[in-house]
């Protein structure tokens, strides 16, 4: 008698295309999907952390209260000023900078006037209707009369005694002026009433002699 032969193994199912096509995931697993969520996440967070710094770096003269000391404040870049408050005025000026910016690889040193408030540099009483198209500045640093321009920017006023390549500066030697003197007074003709070379209508009076290192700083910044 003849043992029985084993039945001939049945093939295994075949998936149709639709039963395959089903199989296949809709998306990578949650775990990576997390993980990419959380590097986006550090992404923003790190742009939103950078736009903060910048939007505080553009408003580091704004609300800041600034002592009559001369304190060194870094801007954009390399851009270094030394700022001081008047200790007298008679003009709407919150303070000066003594500034050292790098404009298209150019180191640029000059003087920087900043107002109170919104308005342009005015003497105290006056309106911005009174203002003349040519104002006139003058420097005297320790009784020596230097003669410089004065330029509009925006916000504030660039003071200068020399124009470089088109771009306003201080001489090397109002530089060690600055930075070896005890007293600037910067005077000021704004008001179109006053005759062309007639007396200045503003003033302010700076102490030098507690800046000495911060100018220096500011200086050695630009080269000088």
């Amino acid at each position: 008698m003849q043992p029985p032969q084993a039945a001939p193994a049945e093939p295994e199912p075949v998936a149709s295309a639709e039963e395959l096509l089903a199989a296949i995931p809709e998306g990578p697993p949650k775990r990576r999907r997390h993980g990419f969520l959380r590097i986006l996440s550090m992404v923003l967070g790190g742009l939103v952390l950078l736009f903060i710094f910048l939007v505080a770096l553009a408003m580091v003269f704004s609300d800041e209260t600034v002592s009559s000391g001369w304190q060194l404040k870094s801007g954009e870049g390399q851009t270094l000023f030394a700022v001081a408050a008047p200790t007298q005025s008679t003009l709407n000026l919150k303070m000066a900078a003594v500034a050292c910016e790098f404009v298209e690889g150019a180191k640029v040193f000059h003087l920087q006037l900043y107002p109170s408030g919104q308005g342009p540099l005015l003497p105290a009483g006056a309106n911005a209707g009174q203002l003349k198209d040519q104002p006139r500045v003058r420097l005297e640093i320790d009784g020596a009369v230097i003669q410089a321009s004065i330029y509009f920017a925006g916000e504030f006023a660039v003071v200068a005694n020399k124009v470089s390549g088109a771009r306003p500066v201080l001489t090397p030697a109002v530089g060690t002026a600055l930075e070896k003197g005890q007293q600037l007074t910067i005077r000021l003709d704004l008001i179109k009433d006053q005759k062309a070379e007639g007396p200045f209508d503003a003033y302010a009076i700076f102490n030098l002699a507690d800046g000495r290192q911060s100018i220096a700083a500011v200086r050695r910044r630009c080269g000088q």
